[in-house]
């Protein structure tokens, strides 16, 4: 097997150093030689829109450079892993979305950005189902709507899976019980 069969994905992270401040890590040549077609650019763990802008800020001239790749942008890391709680969690991302995302939609030249998806990602397996409730339902009503429907949601949704186990549909406790009901792409 070649090793561009094996290389259709690559997940990237802007880097946070509290001495040099953010950094963005770009996939080597090798990896673009070998068919790399999406990448998945992992922001800070915890969703906020000023650390968003700059965090993309970064990137944008990767990523226009590379209109053959598809870029997906991951706001934030499992919310039930940050220390924000569920309803602040959705606010954040979703408030993100709304502010920042229009900024990012086109290129320097007018041309739309296309190639640039945003995603966020859903609690992770161990969620006791409050974050789950919190992303797919608007209690709030503030106008932000959810992860499924309203102005602000984002263009996928993404689940991590940590091993095999994680995957089992019977499972209750797996990330992909949401597949079903979700209306839009999940990576």
């Amino acid at each position: 097997m070649s090793l561009g069969t094996l290389v259709s994905a690559f997940r990237a992270r802007v880097s946070h150093n509290p001495v040099r401040g953010l950094s963005f890590s770009y996939p080597d040549n090798t990896l673009r030689g070998a068919g790399l077609t999406e990448m998945i650019i992992q922001s800070a763990e915890t969703a906020d829109a000023g650390l968003a802008d700059r965090e993309l800020s970064l990137c944008q001239d990767y990523i226009d450079a590379h209109p053959e790749t598809l870029f997906v942008f991951e706001l934030g890391n499992e919310p039930n892993q940050t220390t924000d709680d569920a309803a602040t969690a959705r606010s954040k991302r979703l408030t993100t979305i709304r502010d920042v995302k229009p900024k990012y939609a086109v290129r320097p030249d007018g041309s739309l950005r296309s190639n640039l998806l945003w995603a966020i990602n859903m609690p992770s397996q161990n969620d006791d189902g409050s974050y789950f409730n919190a992303f797919v339902n608007d209690f709030a009503n503030d106008g932000l709507g959810n992860l499924l429907t309203g102005p602000n949601q984002p263009d996928v949704v993404t689940v991590h899976c940590y091993g095999f186990a994680t995957l089992c549909r019977g499972d209750s406790q797996a990330p992909y019980k949401l597949m079903r009901l979700l209306p839009i792409p999940l990576w």
